[in-house]
C-alpha cells in the first residue's frame, strides 16, 4: 500500500501542472516609497498599473523585460515607456509575448519604467516580467 500511495504522490507531483504564480518579487508587496535590491535570480512582475524605478549594481547590466499572465491565461502585448536621464527622449517598447525587448543600462544611473496595455481592455492578471543579469535595485 505504501508504495503505490508513493507512487502516485511522485506521479502526482509530476504530472500535474503548477497552480502556483510564477516565482520572483511582485512590485505590489514593496510600499510606496521604499525600495529593495534583489539578489540573482532578480525577477520582477510589475503591474500595468505601477510605474517602477530600478537601478544597476554594476556598469555592464541588462535587463529582459516580457509580458505575462500570472495567471492561466495568455499573454497579451504591451508597450512600456522607458525613462532614462542618458538618453535623448523617451523609449517606447512595444512587447509581444514570446519576444522579450532587452536593454543595457547607460552608466549606473536609474531608468524609470512605466508600463502600459497595447489594446483595449487590460487585464489585472497582465505583468511585465523584469528580469536582470545581476542584482537589481528596484523602488516604488
Amino acid at each position: 500500500m505504501g508504495k503505490i500511495l508513493t507512487a502516485f504522490m511522485v506521479l502526482t507531483l509530476f504530472a500535474v501542472p503548477s497552480l502556483a504564480k510564477p516565482k520572483g518579487f511582485y512590485l505590489e508587496r514593496l510600499p510606496r516609497g521604499k525600495n529593495v535590491t534583489l539578489p540573482l535570480p532578480a525577477t520582477v512582475f510589475v503591474s500595468l498599473k505601477n510605474r517602477v524605478t530600478l537601478a544597476p549594481t554594476d556598469k555592464s547590466q541588462s535587463i529582459s523585460l516580457s509580458p505575462i499572465n500570472v495567471s492561466k491565461g495568455r499573454s497579451k502585448p504591451i508597450r512600456v515607456a522607458i525613462f532614462d536621464a542618458n538618453a535623448d527622449r523617451v523609449k517606447y517598447a512595444d512587447i509581444k509575448p514570446g519576444l522579450p525587448f532587452l536593454y543595457n543600462f547607460k552608466g549606473l544611473d536609474k531608468i524609470s519604467l512605466v508600463p502600459d496595455k497595447l489594446g483595449k481592455r487590460i487585464d489585472r492578471n497582465m505583468r511585465l516580467r523584469i528580469e536582470s543579469n545581476k542584482p537589481l535595485e528596484i523602488s516604488r
